[in-house]
């Protein structure tokens, strides 16, 4: 019945009363419902050899009107997988987003920088304006004093 799937580790088809009808198990001889399982509404894991088991005893009406229920152990064994590869996945892309905005930042500060050395390079050259122009009204007065006569 569920040859192809191998991930569901045991199924059985319960009645009314919740009494086992039907079973089918991968294990030979293990399927893990006991009294205290046939009140649950809420699906549950069990952790077992192989790895934790996801298990769901869920309601349904059968073509005689009664209502059954089906219960289900699934493995989570892939979603673990799953969810490891993920978190390695998400460390990975926040590793090379960290990277890049290193590297992001790290060319604004050389940028600013270089900003910074031409500002104070214009800066300086402009300093050094202001004295050449202040030298040059001071020769030119002299200069000018000098051709004319004194009175």
């Amino acid at each position: 019945m569920y040859e192809g799937e191998e991930n569901i580790y045991y199924f059985a088809i319960l009645d009314e009363e919740k009494n086992i009808l039907a079973w089918s198990s991968r294990y030979e001889g293990y399927l893990p419902f006991s009294s205290q399982d046939s009140g649950r509404t809420e699906p549950w894991v069990l952790s077992s050899p192989v790895g934790k088991i996801y298990n769901r005893l869920s309601p349904f009406s059968g073509n005689d009107g009664k209502v059954y229920y089906l219960y289900l152990g699934y493995s989570l064994r892939n979603l673990e997988e799953m969810t490891a590869r993920s978190n390695r996945d998400f460390l990975l892309m926040f590793s090379f987003l960290v990277a890049v905005g290193l590297v992001f930042f790290l060319g604004i500060f050389e940028l600013q920088k270089k900003y910074l050395a031409k500002t104070e390079e214009a800066e300086e050259a402009h300093r050094e304006k202001e004295r050449f122009r202040e030298i040059s009204a001071f020769t030119s007065a002299v200069a000018h004093e000098i051709k004319n006569p004194l009175n």
